[in-house]
């Protein structure tokens, strides 16, 4: 697995969701995307060595329901930004799960 490569790409999704013109930033909405940055900051700290586990990291998927379920009439009239929320969680926890399967197998191997 390209350690670098992927971190990278989560980066990118994360730039990209971030750059969207937002009206005003719910409170939900920061909640969410202080939660991705954070997932990816720990996941770089996994591929250089920490010990972190997926019980430790933010819970992506709940932050994406409080958010979706939050009054914001951005979210329900843009249902491009939506998918791409949802995929950006998807995304990232596929990723939690291949690395941290990466990190088990690599431990087990030494």
């Amino acid at each position: 697995m390209p350690q670098n490569g992927a971190v990278s790409a989560g980066k990118e999704e994360r730039d990209d969701f971030e750059h969207v013109h937002w009206p005003t930033q719910p409170p939900e909405l920061q909640k969410f995307v202080a939660d991705v940055q954070t997932t990816l900051s720990d996941l770089e700290g996994v591929l250089h060595g920490q010990k972190t586990s997926s019980t430790e990291m933010p819970d992506l998927r709940n932050d994406f329901r409080v958010l979706l379920k939050a009054d914001d009439q951005y979210f329900h009239s843009n249902a491009m930004e939506a998918i791409e929320g949802d995929t950006i969680v998807n995304s990232l926890n596929t990723l939690r799960e291949q690395i941290l399967r990466w990190r088990e197998q690599q431990h087990a191997h030494s």
